[in-house]
């Protein structure tokens, strides 16, 4: 088991040698933002409606619009997932963690797609905690490829990018059956 990691490990991540900005990764984690944000837009835009289509009636939510609340919910299974990520998160192997991540992100995917009745909510759940680990991983990536004189604006062109293109998959998934 690894020790937590301290702030002396922290500064050691971005001393002055590792502030040499690395376009070529900062672009290929833009790229890879990009097709995060898709599967990012189609999950929260078609929540409600994927739980509704489930007709998940639990705890003492049931009824019209009950499924605003299990969506909710799940949401905040990924902000614990965020936290997970921010605990797990190791200065020395964020791409392998980042790559992990999203690696365990697909059979998640792939039980949302099987899932009916009340296991969507459980198929939900899991994929929000394990996607939404990704965000302190990943931004902790942009910090170390963009030089600290840059690092404001790369987030908002990373992001700017990565959910403006990332939007599609709102439409993408408006076509799926």
């Amino acid at each position: 088991r690894q020790p937590r990691a301290s702030i002396r490990d922290m500064a050691d991540v971005t001393s002055a040698e590792d502030n040499q900005p690395d376009w070529n990764s900062f672009f290929t984690l833009t790229g890879i933002f990009t097709l995060t944000g898709t599967i990012y837009a189609a999950f929260l835009h078609f929540l409600p409606r994927y739980l509704e289509d489930a007709n998940v009636h639990l705890l003492a939510f049931s009824g019209p619009g009950s499924s605003k609340y299990y969506a909710g919910l799940v949401l905040l299974v990924g902000c614990l997932g965020q936290l997970l990520g921010a605990v797990f998160a190791r200065p020395r192997i964020l791409e392998r963690q980042l790559m992990l991540i999203f690696l365990a992100n697909v059979p998640c995917l792939l039980w949302m797609a099987l899932a009916t009745g009340t296991t969507r909510l459980a198929a939900c759940a899991l994929f929000a905690l394990v996607h939404f680990m990704h965000q302190p991983i990943y931004n902790s990536l942009i910090a170390k490829y963009t030089p600290p004189h840059r690092r404001s604006l790369c987030y908002g062109f990373n992001f700017a990018v990565g959910m403006g293109m990332g939007g599609v998959g709102t439409m993408l998934a408006g076509f799926s059956p």
